[in-house]
């Protein structure tokens, strides 16, 4: 009798042991995931990053958030262009997501286990690794539509400076409900004598 229930606790506690192992296993995983999506958002907050910097930064912290960071690497083809980690190679062992831009489809993310691992969800990869990936693409194509609408904004404020400037007679600019000229041309400057740095 006792050492019936004796054995039964040592297998019940045995039980726990593997279950709470299991559950800090899972938790470290999804920390991982949590990292890579942080980093994220700090690769797009510094001044002067180019879109090119961005790719290759997101591409290199992708691996580490997997659960076999040591034999895990990233490329991403945005319009035919390839940014790669380090040791990339194209395995079997591949998970890949379109990259969508503006509703098209302008390229993808692969992350590559280079050797093999136990069956996961999808192949080798977790669920969760299959939302983290569908996560960054997703953001990643926001990202390249933002810098795109901000690269034609400011190439047509450009054009429209060099036609206001090209303009002989004198034209200004005015917002009508604030009452103020918020623009001029050259002509329109000298004939107010308001120098255009002075305009709102």
């Amino acid at each position: 009798g006792n050492s019936m229930t004796e054995a039964l606790a040592q297998q019940r506690i045995r039980e726990l042991e593997e279950t709470v192992t299991e559950l800090s296993r899972k938790l470290e995983e999804r920390r991982k995931e949590l990292r890579c999506v942080h980093q994220m958002a700090e690769i797009v907050e510094p001044p002067g990053f180019t879109l090119d910097d961005i790719i290759q930064a997101i591409v290199e912290i992708l691996p580490p958030a997997f659960q076999y960071p040591e034999s895990t690497a990233a490329r991403a083809v945005v319009r035919g262009r390839h940014y790669a980690s380090p040791a990339y190679a194209d395995t079997e062992w591949k998970l890949s997501m379109p990259l969508r831009v503006s509703g098209h489809n302008t390229g993808r993310i692969e992350v590559c286990y280079l050797q093999p691992h136990p069956e996961g969800d999808h192949g080798p990869f977790l669920r969760e690794e299959t939302a983290l990936l569908d996560i960054v693409t997703e953001r990643l194509g926001r990202i390249i539509e933002r810098m795109r609408s901000a690269q034609a904004l400011r190439e047509s404020e450009e054009k429209h400076r060099i036609l206001l400037d090209a303009i002989p007679a004198g034209v200004a600019i005015v917002d009508r409900t604030a009452r103020e000229i918020i623009d001029l041309n050259p002509a329109a400057s000298r004939m107010l004598g308001l120098p255009r740095d002075r305009v709102a």
